[in-house]
C-alpha cells in the first residue's frame, strides 16, 4: 500500500493533519501547514524555498543536512503542487529538460550489497531509513569488505523491486557487482536486474552529493516535460574512479526506459 504523503512538502499525511477545502473538508492530497481553507498558506513559496524550509525537519530525526538536500531535491519535484505549476525552473541550472547523455542495453545485472525497504514518503518521516543505510556502507567498509580486486570497486546506488513507480515502495541496494564479491558476510543480500535499456545521465564534476542531486533534478524534469517512459525495473547511480573524490567527481545515473520500437 502507498503511504499518503502532503503532495506539497512530501510528510505523511495523516487524517489529524490533513488540511481543508473552502467547505471545511478535510483535504485528501495536502496538510494543515501547506493549505487551509481552499487555499496554500503560503502561496509565495517556491520549490527551492519548500526544500529549505524542510531540511530542518528531517536533521531532527538525525539525516545530515545534504543527505536530507538530496532526498528533498530528488522527491519533492514529482509532488502535485510543484508539477503542476512546472516546478521551479531557478532552483539550478542543472534542472533544466536536456535529455539523455546517452542510450545503452545492458545484459542482467548482479549486484550483493546491503538493503533497505522504503519510500519516498517514508523518507520524509521518522521512519526514514536512507541515511542510515549509506551510514552503514561506509562505517563498515562494505565495499572493501566484499570485493575481491585491489582497485576500489564500482559502487552502486540502486532502486529496484518498485512497487509502482516514485510514489510507492522500492528497495534501496548499496553494493557492488556480484561477480567481484569475496566470502560471506552477514547481512548482505543479492538483487537481481533484468536485462533492459537505460537512459543515461551524466553529471558534471563538482562536488558530492550536488551533482547527484542536480542529475536527478534533471531526469525529473525531462520525464515530466518529454514523457520518458520509464519501466521501473531498476535504475542505479554508478559510482566509479570518478567519484574518488567526492570535491570534483563526476556520476551516471541509469533510468530503465522502454526499449524503442523496432
Amino acid at each position: 500500500m502507498n503511504i499518503a504523503q502532503c503532495q506539497s512538502c512530501g510528510m505523511p499525511l495523516a487524517d489529524e493533519v490533513r488540511g481543508t477545502e473552502k467547505d471545511g473538508t478535510r483535504s485528501e492530497i495536502y496538510c494543515q501547514y501547506c493549505y487551509e481553507d481552499g487555499h496554500f498558506t503560503r502561496p509565495e513559496q517556491t520549490l527551492e524555498g519548500m526544500i529549505e524550509t524542510c531540511i530542518p525537519y528531517l536533521a531532527e530525526q538525525g539525516m545530515p543536512n545534504d543527505q536530507a538536500r538530496a532526498l528533498l531535491n530528488q522527491s519533492l519535484p514529482s509532488l502535485k503542487r510543484w508539477k503542476d505549476t512546472g516546478h521551479d525552473a531557478n532552483t539550478t541550472a542543472a534542472a533544466t529538460a536536456a535529455g539523455p547523455d546517452r542510450m545503452t542495453e545492458l545484459a542482467p545485472l548482479s549486484l550483493a550489497g546491503v538493503t533497505v525497504r522504503t519510500s519516498n514518503a517514508a523518507e520524509m518521516g521518522p521512519e526514514a531509513k536512507i541515511s542510515g543505510l549509506w551510514a552503514k556502507f561506509w562505517a563498515e567498509e562494505i565495499a572493501g569488505k566484499l570485493g575481491k580486486s585491489a582497485e576500489p570497486p564500482v559502487i552502486y546506488g540502486c532502486y529496484a523491486e518498485y512497487e509502482s513507480d516514485v510514489n510507492g515502495a522500492y528497495t534501496l541496494m548499496i553494493g557492488i557487482e556480484q561477480e567481484h564479491r569475496q566470502g560471506n558476510m552477514q547481512d548482505v543480500t543479492t538483487l537481481e536486474l533484468p536485462a533492459s535499456h537505460y537512459a543515461v545521465f551524466q553529471s558534471r564534476t563538482g562536488p558530492l552529493p550536488d551533482i547527484v542531486i542536480e542529475t536527478w533534478q534533471r531526469i525529473w524534469k525531462y520525464t515530466e516535460e518529454h514523457g520518458l517512459e520509464r519501466t521501473y525495473t531498476g535504475d542505479f547511480e554508478r559510482y566509479d574512479e570518478r567519484s574518488a573524490n567526492p570535491e570534483n567527481a563526476q556520476v551516471d545515473i541509469y533510468i530503465a526506459v522502454k526499449a524503442p520500437a523496432n
